[in-house]
C-alpha cells in the first residue's frame, strides 16, 4: 500500500492567515496533517485528515509550512523515524530553516501565497492528466480518510482504559461528556485555556459542529475573559469556557463581569486541585532528582478552595460535579439554563489529583 503524504503546518500558518488553505489543499490531494504550533493554529483540530501519531504515519513525503527551527525540533524524533520520507520545508525567510535537520529542500515563500500557487497548479491540469491526477488523489483521500478514523477510535479505545476513580471524574470522561452536549445543543464554541482538553481527546477534536477555540498566548487566566469576548461576538451560539482551576484564581473577577453583564456564558472548570502545566512539567524533569526521591511536589497543589463559592460571591451561580454519572445532565441542563434565562454559570468538575501516583504535597513555604 502506498505510504501517506503529510503536510505539517507550523505557527507561521495562523500568522499568514493560511490555515484554511492548508486545511483545503489536504482534503484535495488527501494528504493527512499535522499542528506543529504549540497553540494548535495552524490545523484545524477536527479536519477529517488530522493526525497525532506521527511515528505510525511513515510518509513517504512530508511538507512542513511555516515551520520554524524550535517547533521542528520538537518533531525531529517523530521525522528521524521516518525513513521513507523527503522533507521540504517553506518559510518565508531563511532563518525559518536554520538548524533543521535531514531536509530534502526549503523553500522561501509566503505560507499563503505558496498554498494558493500550488491550488492553481491544479486547476491547469486539463484533459487526461488532469482526470489521471484527480482519480490518484481521490483513491489516495480514501485511504487517508480511512487510516484517520481508525487511528481516532485507536487513541479513543487507549483512554477508555484509564480505571474510573472515587468521587472525581476522569479527564477524557468530561472531554467526551463536552462535546456530546455541545453537538446536542446544536454545535457551541468551546474555549480553551490551554491544550489539556485536545489532549484528553486523544489529541484530535472528534467531528461535529463545534469550534474549539484555542488560547491567544500562553498567559493564566486568559480562558475566563476569552469565553465572554466570543459569547458577546456570537449571541446566538451557546459558548462553554473550559478553565483550569488554577488559571480561574487569576482572573476570578471576570465571574463578576458575567454576571453584572448577564453573560450566558457556560463555565467548566476541571478542578484537578492544582498547576497542571507546572505539575506536568515537574514530573517530566524532576522524577529522577530530589522530588521525585522524596515523593514530594512543592507548589503545585491548590487544596481547600470552594470555587463554586468563589463564583457565587461574584454573583455566578454553580455547582459541583463529583461523579461520572451526574456530568452529562449538569452539562445539558447548564446549556439550556445560560441560553434560557441569559445568565452565567459554573459547573466546578472534580479530577483526579494533579499529583502523581503516590507523591504528596510538600509543606507549602512559610515567610514566618
Amino acid at each position: 500500500m502506498a505510504r501517506p503524504r503529510l503536510l505539517w503546518g507550523g505557527d507561521g500558518m495562523g500568522k499568514a492567515a493560511a490555515a484554511p488553505l492548508l486545511d483545503a489543499f489536504a482534503a484535495r490531494v488527501g494528504a493527512r496533517v499535522a499542528d506543529g504550533d504549540q497553540f494548535n493554529r495552524a490545523v484545524q483540530p477536527n479536519h477529517p485528515l488530522h493526525g497525532k501519531d506521527l511515528a505510525a504515519l511513515d510518509p513517504d513525503f512530508v511538507l512542513a509550512i511555516g515551520v520554524r527551527q524550535h517547533s521542528f525540533s520538537r518533531a525531529q524524533a517523530a521525522y528521524r523515524k521516518f525513513p521513507h520520507a523527503r522533507v521540504v520545508a517553506v518559510g518565508p525567510d531563511v532563518e525559518n530553516f536554520t538548524n533543521m535537520e535531514g531536509l530534502s529542500a526549503a523553500v522561501v515563500a509566503d505560507e499563503a501565497r505558496m498554498l494558493e500557487r500550488l491550488e492553481a497548479w491544479l486547476d491547469a491540469g486539463s484533459g487526461a492528466a488532469g482526470a489521471a491526477t484527480a482519480t490518484a488523489f481521490a483513491e489516495r483521500r480514501e485511504r487517508a480518510l480511512q487510516a484517520a478514523e481508525e487511528e481516532r477510535s485507536r487513541r479513543h479505545a487507549t483512554r477508555q482504559t484509564e480505571p474510573a476513580p472515587d468521587g472525581a471524574v476522569r479527564a477524557w470522561v468530561l472531554a467526551d461528556e463536552i462535546h456530546k452536549a455541545a453537538e446536542a445543543a446544536g454545535g457551541a464554541h468551546v474555549t480553551m485555556e490551554n491544550f489539556a482538553l485536545w489532549a484528553w481527546m486523544g489529541g484530535i477534536q472528534p467531528p461535529g459542529r463545534s469550534e474549539y477555540i484555542p488560547q491567544a498566548g500562553g498567559s493564566e487566566g486568559y480562558g475566563m475573559g476569552a469565553a465572554l469576548g466570543v459569547k458577546l461576538a456570537a449571541p446566538d451560539v451557546p459558548v462553554i469556557g473550559v478553565v483550569g482551576d488554577g488559571s480561574v484564581l487569576y482572573a476570578d473577577t471576570a465571574f463578576w463581569t458575567a454576571a453584572h453583564h448577564r453573560v450566558p456564558v457556560l463555565y467548566v472548570v476541571p478542578n484537578n486541585c492544582g498547576y497542571g502545566v507546572v505539575a506536568g512539567s515537574f514530573v517530566r524533569v524532576a522524577s529522577e532528582g530530589a522530588m521525585g526521591a522524596a515523593g514530594e511536589w512543592p507548589g503545585v497543589v491548590l487544596d481547600g478552595i470552594d470555587l463554586v463559592g468563589v463564583a457565587r460571591a461574584y454573583g455566578v451561580e454553580g455547582r459541583d460535579i463529583r461523579s461520572e454519572a451526574e456530568l452529562p445532565d449538569a452539562l445539558r441542563a447548564g446549556l439550556e439554563m445560560v441560553q434560557r434565562e441569559r445568565r452565567p454559570y459554573l459547573l466546578n468538575v472534580h479530577l483526579p489529583s494533579v499529583l502523581p501516583e503516590g507523591g504528596r504535597q510538600a509543606a507549602p513555604f512559610q515567610l514566618a
